[in-house]
């Protein structure tokens, strides 16, 4: 049974299909839900170096990551207001730690659910020998649209 779930928080996006999915998943199963924001650190290119960066800039680029993260947070929260158990962190990280960060998170809950950008089918390439495997068609209110859940078994 489903019993935790978390969702990794699309920062700076109008919209979050992820985040709206994962609500209503939370919903069906009666189960908690976590938003993961993450407030990304700059990054600066090596040519540049440290030296010819203002300090003053690097703190506002953190700054605005936060506020960013902050917002994605704030729109969670009030989709998970009314009948959802629920909470929300934002972490810091560079872009490369994120998804090692979440992973890691990830292991402690039963289901987690990240947003993928939009792809043809065409365009998936599965491992040499796998099958593809339809887990699941639902239909969730939130989305007003068909969602599928797919894995590649070898």
């Amino acid at each position: 049974m489903i019993k935790d779930v978390v969702v990794n928080l699309s920062v700076g996006a109008n919209r979050d299909p992820a985040c709206d999915y994962a609500i209503s998943v939370a919903r069906s199963f009666n189960a908690h839900l976590t938003g993961i924001a993450f407030a990304y650190d700059p990054v600066v290119p090596a040519a540049s170096g440290w030296a010819a960066m203002p300090s003053e800039w690097i703190e506002g680029q953190r700054a605005q990551s936060m506020d960013v993260a902050k917002t994605a947070v704030a729109k969670f929260e009030e989709g998970c207001r009314v009948g959802l158990s629920a909470e929300s962190r934002v972490v810091t990280a560079t872009a490369a730690e994120a998804a090692n960060l979440f992973g890691r998170i990830a292991r402690c809950f039963d289901l987690s659910i990240v947003r993928q950008n939009a792809f043809a089918i065409d365009q998936v390439k599965p491992v040499a020998g796998a099958r593809l495997i339809i887990l699941n068609i639902q239909n969730f209110a939130t989305l007003g649209a068909g969602i599928m859940s797919a894995a590649w078994i070898e």
